[in-house]
């Protein structure tokens, strides 16, 4: 009997997410001209480098300060002070940390000259490699959309010289990447750790066969991770929307409050636009759409814009102003809590699904010339 009810007790106690599934935190150190200042403890429950503050504690007459607690589950954590532009990434896996901060210009590149862990860790060097690959990212990112630009002008224009030379810089920089990725890989691919730096750096925005390369590359002790299991699951839905899968169908109203289900559009070609009003790039990508849906739309092209605005009267405004000719349709609930971003997995926009007949994905998030092709090799087999 004795036994049956100490059984129940874990049983609830793991259902219900309480006991075994908690994981505590004690981080101090020093702050020798921070008396009397704050110190923020914050984590990533969006998967991106932005961090919400969790804890807080003001520093002691003494410069030292503690920050103690619990966490629903081991995750990646990051420590800052006030007045502080930046801060340091460490792993929150159960263990006390001791960091050193000091009043230095912080750079994402050298965390560590700002905050020092004592004793520090692999696995915290493993957290701090995250932040640096997203740091480089982003200005690749910058020079990547400059180097595709350039290829495309120097093309329209048959600077055959120009179009070489941004092409060879692209693809430096495309290497780079590919180079970062690996080394992470090698250095901290069995680090607690590991699975954030696909899903907050890559898990968005590479093909699922080479998110599934990196998975399968970590070790089994990052596998088994509360982020590595959700890695997992998410490789699983990144290939039910990989070409040649079936479109999942959803409903959603439009802008005059009729419902509209995807499957009604069996039967023609189709491309679901993801985009928002308040979002730049998206607009800019109108007049590719625009150009493709004049071309086809007699030959049963279908569009259907599905907005992530949260406001009607803005979401309504923009189709009015940019003149958008095709069907529309939003839960005006944002891009977070929309179902159907949930179901497509758009964690940004614009975003583009390309839908056959059959109602199978065929492509997603083509632009410019390759969407244009794309669309036009689909009605030529026609």
């Amino acid at each position: 009997m004795k036994s049956w009810i100490i059984n129940t007790i874990i049983a609830v106690c793991l259902t219900t997410g309480m006991g075994f599934a908690q994981v505590p935190y004690q981080i101090e150190g020093k702050w020798a001209t921070g008396i009397g200042k704050k110190v923020y403890l914050s984590n990533f429950p969006a998967d991106t480098p932005e961090a919400v503050t969790i804890d807080s504690t003001i520093v002691a007459p003494d410069g030292s300060y503690k920050l103690s607690g619990k966490l629903d589950k081991m995750q990646l954590l990051s420590v800052t002070h006030e007045g502080s532009k930046g801060y340091r990434p460490l792993m929150g896996d159960g263990k006390p940390a001791n960091i050193l901060i000091r009043d230095v210009e912080y750079s994402y590149k050298a965390p560590a000259a700002a905050y020092e862990i004592i004793g520090d860790s692999i696995e915290h060097k493993a957290s701090e490699a995250i932040l640096a690959y997203w740091g480089h990212d982003f200005i690749r990112k910058m020079s990547e959309g400059m180097f595709v630009t350039g290829i495309e002008k120097s093309a329209k224009e048959n600077d055959l010289s120009k179009k070489a030379e941004c092409e060879e810089k692209l693809k430096a920089v495309l290497q780079e990447r590919e180079n970062e990725k690996n080394d992470f890989l090698n250095q901290y691919g069995n680090c607690l750790a590991a699975p954030y730096f696909i899903v907050m750096n890559l898990l968005k925005g590479i093909p699922v066969d080479e998110t599934e390369a990196f998975y399968n590359g970590m070790g089994e002790k990052a596998k088994k991770t509360p982020k590595g299991i959700e890695l997992k699951e998410s490789i699983a839905k990144m290939k039910a929307l990989a070409p040649g899968a079936k479109a999942p169908d959803f409903t959603l109203p439009t802008v005059t409050g009729e419902d509209f289900s995807l499957k009604s559009l069996k039967g023609h070609i189709v491309i679901l636009d993801f985009w928002a009003s308040w979002c730049a790039p998206c607009i800019a990508e109108m007049p590719t759409v625009k150009e493709i849906y004049a071309k086809y739309k007699d030959k049963g092209l279908k569009v259907v814009g599905i907005s992530m605005d949260n406001s009607k009267a803005a979401w309504m405004k923009s189709i009015d102003k940019i003149q958008i000719p095709w069907l529309h349709v939003s839960s005006l609930k944002g891009m977070k809590r929309c179902p159907v971003a949930e179901l497509y997995q758009v964690y940004a926009i614009p975003k583009l699904y390309i839908i056959d007949k059959e109602g199978k994905i065929v492509d997603k998030d083509l632009r410019g010339e390759d969407l244009k092709k794309k669309v036009d090799e689909l009605f030529a087999r026609q």
